[in-house]
C-alpha cells in the first residue's frame, strides 16, 4: 500500500502533503513515517479492515479505519489539523 497524508491548515485552501508524519496500524508491528515528499509505504497487510493511527507533533491525532481487498488500490483519506 503505497500513500500519501494530506495536511489542511487553517487559512491555507490548497492541501499539501507532510513528511515525516508516524503512522502505525493497529493490532499489526506495522508502522512507518512518510518521507519528505509525505509518501510512504506499508506493505504487506492480509486482506481485512485495519485502523491507522496518525500523528505528529503539532498536529491532532488521525485514525482512520480503511480496509484491503484483492485488487483495489487502498487510499487513506483525511488530513492532519494543526493544533491551535
Amino acid at each position: 500500500m503505497t500513500c500519501f497524508i494530506p495536511i489542511s491548515q487553517q487559512n491555507i485552501k490548497k492541501s499539501r502533503f507532510l513528511p515525516f508524519v508516524d503512522i502505525r496500524i493497529v493490532n499489526t508491528d506495522k508502522a512507518v513515517i512518510t518521507d519528505n515528499d509525505g509518501r510512504f509505504d506499508i506493505a504487506p497487510l492480509s486482506m481485512g479492515s485495519y485502523t491507522a493511527i496518525i500523528e505528529k507533533e503539532g498536529y491532532e491525532t488521525l485514525t482512520i479505519v480503511f480496509d484491503i481487498k484483492t485488487g483495489v488500490m487502498t487510499r487513506l483519506n483525511g488530513a492532519l489539523k494543526m493544533v491551535v
